[in-house]
């Protein structure tokens, strides 16, 4: 809620695959909480993700149970639902200017997500909980007119 965890980058041409993210995702953000929090690790951390095909392979989901996590279920029709999709994304991208290569847009990108106040953190997140309070209350459906 404070801030990032894990900032992962793929290499040009790479896609993300379920092996990929487990390894490149999953599998960091475990052993950062594991040492963070020497007791519970990952145990009954809720994570949310959307359906993409690399999310909801059965391999990621035997991870998720075996590490003791708590998915959170994403339903099929409800956009926007993610924090980088309702406003990290449009955060970056109002703050990048032209880059020639690779490097120099992800070092860019790593310092603006590095640099956003805790506060904006919470406001986000708090935004997320209403968010997915609207979801619930529309039974998974759109619910963007929903919001105030």
């Amino acid at each position: 809620i404070s801030g990032p965890v894990l900032i992962s980058y793929l290499d040009r041409g790479e896609t993300v695959d379920s092996e990929t993210y487990i390894q490149n995702c999953l599998e960091p953000i475990i052993t950062t909480l594991n040492n963070e929090r020497k007791i519970t690790g990952a145990r009954n951390l809720k994570i949310h993700h959307e359906n993409a095909r690399s999310h909801v392979h059965s391999t990621v989901n035997n991870f998720i149970k075996e590490h003791g996590m708590i998915l959170m279920k994403h339903p099929p029709y409800s956009p926007d639902l993610a924090p980088c999709d309702f406003w990290l994304f449009d955060y970056i991208k109002a703050r990048l200017v032209d880059y020639n290569d690779v490097q120099s847009l992800s070092k860019a990108i790593t310092e603006i997500v590095n640099s956003i106040p805790k506060d904006e953190w919470i406001k986000t997140f708090d935004k997320w909980i209403e968010r997915m309070q609207c979801c619930i209350e529309a039974k998974g459906e759109y619910f963007e007119h929903m919001l105030k």
